[in-house]
């Protein structure tokens, strides 16, 4: 993780995740197979905090875990995943996207989801839209989460698309500061 909002950022998204996960464990007795198709539901989003819920639920039912989820998943989080691992990943979801293409449409649809919810307005929206892209180009590929292939093609898409409106709204604040500058 490189930048200051794209650390804070993930532990934002880490701490709201498993605090949902444990709401969901604790809130009442679920079945196994009722947290089973919860997880194969919020693996479906490419949206982070869904991706990080399932894997939170996913390191809950591999530890026998209702609570103190966060701590274990960011230590999860801070070691490297293996590198072949993200290898192979990365060659599945490129031999798809070399087949398929990049769903850019789709993932322009989550990225307005997205952005709907950053509360951040002009240099700070542009910087917390660049990290989004810097998390969601780290995780596209990362085994540590259970996305299946299509939803890991719209999630490097939706990178592609964070970056290109990062770019575009820094790009219209330097006009605009340039010509309050005259």
């Amino acid at each position: 993780m490189e930048s200051e909002y794209q650390s804070v950022l993930f532990d934002r998204i880490v701490t709201q995740a498993c605090a949902q996960a444990e709401a969901m464990l604790c809130g009442r007795e679920l079945a196994e197979e009722h947290v089973r198709h919860a997880i194969s539901d919020l693996e479906l989003s490419p949206l982070l905090d869904k991706q990080i819920m399932a894997t939170a639920l996913r390191l809950a039912d591999e530890l026998c875990l209702a609570g103190g989820l966060r701590d274990k998943l960011l230590a999860r989080f801070r070691s490297a995943p293996p590198g072949v691992a993200v290898t192979a990943q990365r060659r599945s979801i490129e031999s798809e996207v070399r087949d398929k293409g990049l769903p850019m449409i789709l993932a322009g649809d989550y990225v307005d989801i997205l952005e709907k919810r950053i509360e951040a307005d002009g240099h700070n929206r542009s910087q917390m839209l660049w990290a989004y892209a810097e998390l969601y180009g780290e995780l596209w590929c990362d085994p540590r989460i259970s996305a299946r292939t299509p939803t890991r093609r719209i999630m490097l898409a939706m990178s592609t698309v964070l970056r290109g409106r990062s770019a575009h709204l820094a790009a219209g604040l330097s006009r605009v500061d340039a010509t309050m500058a005259k």
